[in-house]
């Protein structure tokens, strides 16, 4: 990765939102906004009521279609629309500085954004010179300063592990079919990928862990899969997490009852959630549950689901843990148990059936593409740069023609990358 100028911004909401950024160049001084609580919540309702709804298909065919039409991404409102939500989020001196110092040097955007802005997406808001922010600069989320004191593995150096196999969790099989994410055309595209892989030696051993779309995937053989040398880890699916509570942010993968973890069972389905992912087993006394993970004792979430140094969660609102005050979720989770770098999405994707019914029939596979460009991105020396790369395009063909949903920000503007670097 070349040299960056960093600069890193801070936010908190007391009534109204306060931001702070600070240049790490001497001599390190923070300059500090206030965000007026009324009208950046108003641009941000209108935010909310552009993206597709929590449900398990992320939103209904008739609301995505409706969405794309009349939301803030569509061809009518997206330049009134982002240009307010500009004004309310971003403040002037902050994007004057980024305009003016990116023209001579790489800028990398260190965010960590309070509850209210954590559904920010920064990459479309506009500097004073007409850039789009991502045009200007790389934009990642820092996790909170407290993260590292209480962190339990450090990740590995991504040099010594790029060889190594990487572990795919693709639409695992849920307990009804109509759950799945994939279209037949999406589980045939990601054969493909797989295909690719396999044929360079990079694929997990499907003798320990299936990996195709549709595969049925436990939590103990995902468990035997990440404790063993691997690259990466992809997971297409779905996520859930209660309102307010990040910490019960879970993936979906195919336990069923009676596997037992920190969730509640769903319609006899067992999510695995960011508090088993940070507790393990440690308040279970069984030891036919132990058993599970081939082991005699209670153990932490690490332990039994170590996480390679790179993850990506391409699924419905997986970086939720910035929604609340207390930042944990399956985000924090997973850095604390050794990942550098998780890529998910900061609000709720449609799935491609959504977008092939609300574009009337077209072949679209938005969300499918998504996470097949975040899937080779995580293969590149700088996978950030490579996804900023696309995101870029995307941008340019979506201003281009704002009627094609190939193109629309409701999914590449939702990506997050959340970076915590080794700390010895």
């Amino acid at each position: 990765m070349p040299d960056q100028l960093e600069v890193v911004i801070r936010a908190a909401d007391v009534g109204d939102t306060f931001m702070s950024w600070t240049w790490l160049i001497p001599p390190y001084e923070p300059r500090t906004a206030r965000l007026p609580s009324a009208p950046l919540v108003r641009a941000l309702q209108a935010l909310v009521d552009s993206l597709p709804g929590t449900t398990y298909q992320g939103g209904s065919a008739a609301q995505v279609g409706q969405r794309l039409k009349s939301g803030i991404f569509s061809a009518v409102r997206h330049q009134l629309a982002l240009a307010t939500l500009t004004t309310a989020a971003l403040p002037t001196d902050l994007a004057a500085e980024i305009a003016e110092r990116s023209v001579a040097e790489a800028i990398r955007v260190r965010v960590c954004p309070s509850p209210r802005l954590a559904q920010v997406p920064w990459e479309l808001l506009t500097l004073p010179d007409g850039r789009r922010l991502i045009e200007a600069a790389e934009i990642v989320h820092d996790p909170p300063t407290a993260f590292y004191a209480g962190r339990r593995r450090q990740p590995a150096d991504w040099a010594t592990v790029a060889a190594q196999p990487v572990v795919y969790v693709v639409d695992p099989a849920l307990q009804r079919s109509q759950h799945q994410v994939l279209t037949r055309e999406g589980q045939r595209r990601f054969g493909e990928r797989l295909a690719e892989i396999r044929s360079a030696e990079r694929l997990f051993a499907e003798d320990v862990l299936p990996q195709n779309p549709r595969a049925s995937v436990t939590r103990d053989f995902l468990s035997d899969a990440l404790r063993t040398p691997i690259s990466r880890l992809l997971f297409v699916g779905h996520i859930s997490a209660d309102p307010d509570e990040p910490g019960t942010a879970a993936i979906h993968l195919s336990d069923m009852l009676p596997y037992r973890g920190m969730h509640r069972a769903v319609k006899g389905s067992v999510p695995l959630s960011a508090l088993d992912l940070l507790l393990g087993t440690t308040l279970i006394d069984d030891p036919t549950v132990w058993g599970f993970y081939l082991s005699d004792r209670p153990q932490l979430g690490d332990e039994i689901w170590p996480m390679p140094v790179r993850v990506a969660l391409v699924a419905c609102e997986g970086s939720v843990d910035y929604r609340t005050v207390e930042t944990y979720g399956l985000v924090m989770a997973i850095l604390n148990a050794g990942a550098e770098l998780v890529t998910t999405t900061r609000w709720p994707l449609p799935s491609d059936r959504a977008f092939r019914a609300g574009d009337k029939g077209k072949s679209a596979l938005p969300t499918t593409e998504l996470a097949l460009a975040v899937d080779r991105a995580h293969d590149q020396p700088d996978p950030i740069a490579a996804l900023r790369d696309w995101q870029i395009s995307q941008l340019h063909r979506w201003l281009e023609d704002p009627d094609d949903v190939r193109y629309s920000p409701i999914t590449w503007a939702a990506l997050t990358h959340t970076v915590a670097p080794r700390r010895d």
